[in-house]
């Protein structure tokens, strides 16, 4: 091999042993979610590691279901979960208070700027102040359900 072949050689091994990640992936979980005995029809579940170590892994629910991917996964070790599904309330409020210094009600078509107000159907305790806990483990998992009352 040439001097500049050995040299080209070299510089891609050197610039393919960098590719890696050093990032620990996480763990793929799926599982389902019941609220009052009933599968719950959609929201979202989260993982917060209770260490502080590591990203909020979550997920939608969808039909009682959800699936985390090991890609972007939560990390083995104790985690709070929090489970939250929002329905749509008689309220309204304005999307936004003023526009160019006027009411946005005042503007034909103001009513438009209004939005549907939503809240958690899902008690405080599984989510905002949730107890909810689980332990990650150290390989992917399928069954992992909670049970909310």
């Amino acid at each position: 091999m040439t001097r500049p072949g050995i040299f080209w050689a070299l510089l891609c091994g050197v610039a393919l042993c960098g590719c890696g990640s050093d990032e620990p992936r996480g763990i793929a979980l799926s599982g389902t979610v019941t609220f009052k005995g009933q599968p719950l029809s959609d929201g979202m579940i989260k993982f917060i590691p209770m260490d502080g170590n590591g990203p909020t892994a979550g997920a939608t629910i969808e039909n009682g279901a959800y699936s985390v991917p090991a890609a972007g996964g939560p990390r083995p070790g104790k985690h709070r979960v929090e489970v939250s599904a929002f329905k749509a309330t008689a309220k309204t409020t304005s999307q936004g208070a003023q526009m160019f210094g006027r009411p946005v009600d005042s503007f034909p078509g103001g009513a438009e700027g209004q939005r549907v107000v939503k809240e958690n159907v899902i008690p405080k305790k599984y989510n905002d102040n949730s107890g909810l806990t689980y332990t990650v483990p150290d390989s992917n998992l399928t069954g992992v359900d909670f049970s909310l009352d």
